[in-house]
């Protein structure tokens, strides 16, 4: 730091929840030098995508799941069975739930279609469930049956909402489901893919 000349490098890295930028917000840097024989001296990035000079944040999320691909059980329930809080339709996640983002999010929830051997539960985003093998699912991130928070397919429903995490993110650890069967229903053992991810908003 004793030298009159040189190029001078400032590395750093940007953690993941460095806020997202909106409207005519930016990101930048700037320096300012002072020298016993030069005065002082002042600059910044001049990195330009339009006005005002900066640089933009994109949103960025994660979602992670602990323990890993968790396991939901209904065990054997009826044709029939109806949404219920404390009923067998009730399960719970049995796992931590963490979010992470940079900006405003939604916490969603999906499912697909679940196989059963020979037979196939078709997942009726309504709640209806008037068909034969339809089954509907409710999802919540703590232990109280909502009126709404049907599961649909990809992209899934919002069960909750948020803003900017901190950097360790936000931990959902009561997340529950519910489950309802059509009255005209196969019986076997069904299986499926319940997802949990995050998105932007």
């Amino acid at each position: 730091m004793d030298v009159t000349e040189g190029t001078f490098w400032f590395n750093f890295t940007i953690g993941k929840v460095a806020k997202k930028t909106t409207d005519s917000a930016i990101w930048q840097i700037a320096a300012t030098a002072n020298s016993t024989d030069y005065g002082m001296g002042f600059g910044y990035d001049d990195k330009d995508t339009g006005y005002p000079v900066g640089v933009k944040m994109l949103f960025y999320s994660e979602v992670s799941i602990a323990p890993p691909s968790p396991t939901v059980d209904w065990g054997l329930v009826p044709p029939g069975l109806d949404f219920g809080e404390g009923t067998a339709s009730e399960q719970s996640l049995g796992a931590d739930v963490t979010y992470i983002a940079n900006g405003d999010y939604d916490e969603k929830v999906s499912s697909d279609d679940w196989a059963g051997g020979t037979y196939t539960a078709t997942l009726d985003e309504t709640g209806a469930c008037d068909d034969a093998q339809e089954f509907a699912l409710k999802a919540a991130v703590d232990g109280t049956l909502p009126g709404d928070g049907l599961v649909t397919k990809t992209p899934g429903t919002t069960i909750a909402s948020g803003t900017i995490t901190e950097e360790s993110g936000k931990v959902e650890s009561a997340n529950t489901l519910w489950l309802k069967l059509a009255s005209s229903f196969t019986t076997a053992e069904y299986s499926g893919t319940i997802t949990y991810s995050v998105a932007e908003v």
